[in-house]
């Protein structure tokens, strides 16, 4: 009997990480249980989806908050408390890009409403918080956020990306006593910093829905903020990996709420205890909707590859971009490319794709 673990990223906008292992455990329990001892583990690489991915693998419970989404509407969003004094919380589910109407202008969309989830997990007793930064539809360094959480500006309140470039100094005393005690760990995919060409606006914001000249006017307060931040913290963001994440929250998290910003899969990894549970595995099954370099460099793949030796490993995608014969690589698309087609028939593609892999490991 072949041990199996499927451990897929989301096929982004067509099957999420538990849809796959139900697919996969459907195919199982139907046809192979006789053959393939099948098990299975949400992941996530802090995007999309995390929030659901860690609570399978700390447990805990989650809390659902009266707060506000980037547009200033009232939601009710969760976030995961475990082991008394630990908060997980997901940007996406607050600050999405899918909850966005585009009811006010695209730059003064605000990170407030996560900040009202931040206090409220304070406020409930967790001295470690992982924010997972992946799916915002903000580009205002989390300055909405941090102003919920008491940092404050002469003269402005209810402060968005506009702002950043008037701010000419700040009070953070009361931001740094409410979290004197509390450590912020940033969870991403992404190593981009938080100015420049490859930097949150320019790499992020046209996927946001900002124009050209928005994106000059918020890289114009980006590079502000972050020369106050150098003069007033010594602290130069354009040298921080990762820092461009979630329309700079990642800068903002590292600068003014002393954290620091780590992989998202490692960290789901570590947690999960990845090197126990692949011990006596005769394949992992892992994989995303497009597999290119960017999968190989601080996504979901990347991090498995750390822990399993390439020929345990099966690469399941919608399509691949990476030609390299090492990696047992199959694709569900088929040559299809109409994403409509896709979308609809995405389960049983995968389904097909996975069960013509089940049939050559067993005959």
């Amino acid at each position: 009997m072949k041990k199996i673990l499927i451990c897929s990223d989301s096929f982004k906008g067509t099957l999420s990480s538990k849809e796959i292992s139900l697919i996969a455990n459907s195919l199982v329990n139907d046809k192979y249980k006789k053959h393939i001892d099948l098990s299975s583990l949400l992941i996530a690489d802090g995007g999309e989806g995390s929030l659901e991915a860690f609570k399978s693998i700390v447990n805990g419970k989650y809390e659902f908050i009266d707060t506000i989404d980037a547009e200033n509407n009232k939601i009710i969003a969760p976030y995961l408390l475990f082991d008394n004094d630990k908060a997980i919380i997901e940007v996406s589910k607050v600050i999405g890009l899918p909850l966005i109407k585009n009811s006010i202008e695209k730059t003064k969309r605000t990170t407030k409403g996560l900040g009202i989830l931040i206090k409220d997990a304070i406020k409930k007793g967790a001295k470690t918080i992982y924010i997972c930064l992946g799916g915002s539809s903000t580009n205002d360094f989390g300055i909405g956020m941090v102003e919920e959480l008491g940092f404050k500006v002469n003269n402005k309140t209810n402060l968005v990306a506009n702002d950043l470039q008037s701010i000419n100094d700040f009070d953070d005393s009361k931001l740094i006593e409410l979290i004197k005690d509390v450590k912020f760990i940033g969870l991403s995919d992404v190593t981009n910093p938080l100015i420049g060409k490859n930097g949150a606006t320019y790499v992020f914001g046209p996927q946001k829905g900002y124009n050209f000249e928005e994106l000059s006017q918020l890289e114009n307060g980006m590079c502000h903020i972050n020369s106050l931040l150098k003069l007033k913290k010594h602290i130069d963001l354009s040298t921080i990996s990762g820092s461009g994440a979630a329309g700079g929250i990642g800068g903002c998290i590292f600068s003014l709420l002393n954290g620091e910003l780590k992989s998202g899969i490692d960290t789901l990894l570590e947690l999960a205890n990845f090197n126990e549970i692949i011990k006596d595995k005769d394949y992992i099954i892992t994989g995303e909707g497009s597999f290119d370099n960017q999968s190989l460099n601080g996504k979901v793949i990347s991090g498995i590859l750390k822990y399993v030796d390439k020929n345990k490993l099966v690469i399941i995608c919608g399509k691949s971009k990476i030609d390299d014969k090492s990696y047992r690589i199959l694709e569900t698309s088929n040559g299809i490319s109409d994403f409509n087609y896709i979308k609809a028939n995405a389960k049983e593609m995968y389904k097909n794709t996975l069960d013509e892999f089940f049939k050559s490991i067993i005959e």
